[in-house]
């Protein structure tokens, strides 16, 4: 629901998603995740925001920022015992252009500064109002002061034109994080914000098993993370995996790359913009030997609490034994405990054109091209 929309922006959702998003949010508030959320390393790093409420009580500026749908919002946490000063600075990155960032000085009970004094009145009208209520518990608030900010267009920099030394309580503020996890975080703000980030890959989230580059598929795609490498990859793929290579088929598989085809579906186009798996199993008796590969399912994994799932029977072609037909034969969005019937059914096949242990180069019927590699985060 939160990114089948296209936007980050509650107020652009209607009320019955925004019904059940929040439903989902309460939920996972009312497990509240991670223990201790300041103290821990999972607060650490690179979030980006996924979801936000924009009340009247929140800043005008915020509002604006968060309100252009073509602007990457992201927020650096650093809260670590280093000696470092601890910091929770915000990013708007303007696509390819440039970014601001906005610095802020952070205090936690674990992290204190001597002398610190935290927001006391709601402030001024014109900037939003805050609110006074103490934090839910130990280790569940920051603190923060902002302390600069600055334009950085490449070679052109510039400072952001807001005097912060001068501003005393304006300058500051809090979020209390409500939920915790090693990829998702819940915050409210002291303007009456809610945000839901996502941490950003390779900034301390789930761990993926190491793999084992055979083919060197990976690291082209690494030194050329946005170019269209579908010739390079084809050109690496030298033959068709044989029967017995094929049996790496199954298990889970983690979408790393992909080259949409022009026909491919707007759902699928779009669900490989998220976390995006793949489980390929057996079904049937397990004493009827051999069992053949003949269950798919693509998993789009939004947010924990966001996922489409779709189901699919697969076969071996008579003809062709790298090659699977896949029949569609339905699919669900599960938001928490909601499950959802989702319109997608079809036909197809999949094309196995390199697979080991590690790696899997495959492609579809309609023209995408697909690199996996092997996962355990499902």
């Amino acid at each position: 629901a939160i990114s089948s929309k296209g936007t980050r922006n509650g107020d652009n959702f209607d009320e019955q998603t925004n019904a059940q998003i929040l439903k989902c949010i309460q939920e996972l508030e009312a497990d509240g995740g991670t223990p201790n959320p300041t103290a821990s390393s999972d607060i650490n790093g690179r979030w980006r925001l996924l979801y936000t409420t924009r009340p009247g009580t929140s800043s005008p500026v915020q509002r604006a920022f968060t309100g252009v749908e073509s602007f990457s919002i992201f927020q650096d946490v650093s809260l670590e015992k280093n000696g470092a000063e601890p910091q929770v600075n915000n990013v708007v990155v303007f696509g390819d252009k440039g970014e601001l960032k906005v610095e802020a000085r952070a205090v936690t009970d674990s992290l204190p500064l001597k002398g610190f004094v935290p927001r006391q009145g709601q402030g001024l009208p014109l900037l939003g109002k805050s609110s006074n209520e103490p934090p839910k518990g130990p280790n569940t608030r920051v603190d923060f002061q902002f302390t600069r900010a600055g334009f950085d267009f490449g070679p052109l920099k510039f400072p952001y034109p807001v005097p912060f030394r001068l501003l005393n309580d304006e300058a500051k503020g809090w979020l209390d994080i409500t939920y915790l996890s090693s990829t998702v975080r819940i915050a409210r703000g002291n303007k009456g914000t809610l945000f839901i980030l996502k941490k950003e890959p390779g900034d301390g989230g789930d761990k993926e098993p190491e793999i084992n580059d055979k083919l060197g598929v990976l690291g082209l795609i690494e030194s050329n993370p946005d170019a269209n490498l579908s010739a390079e990859i084809l050109g690496l793929v030298k033959e068709r995996p044989s029967e017995d290579m094929l049996e790496f088929l199954e298990g889970e598989w983690k979408l790393k790359w992909t080259s949409q085809g022009e026909t491919a579906s707007g759902i699928q186009k779009f669900a490989t913009g998220f976390d995006n798996f793949q489980v390929i199993s057996r079904s049937g008796c397990a004493c009827c030997s051999p069992r053949p590969l003949n269950r798919l399912e693509n998993v789009a994994k939004f947010l924990p609490f966001l996922i489409l799932r779709a189901q699919a029977l697969i076969s071996q072609d008579e003809e062709e034994e790298s090659k699977f037909n896949v029949n569609i034969t339905g699919a669900s969005l599960n938001i928490g405990s909601l499950r959802i019937p989702a319109p997608i059914k079809g036909q197809g096949w999949l094309e196995v054109l390199y697979v080991d242990e590690d790696i899997r180069v495959s492609k579809g019927s309609k023209g995408s091209l697909f690199v996996h590699t092997r996962s355990n985060l499902l």
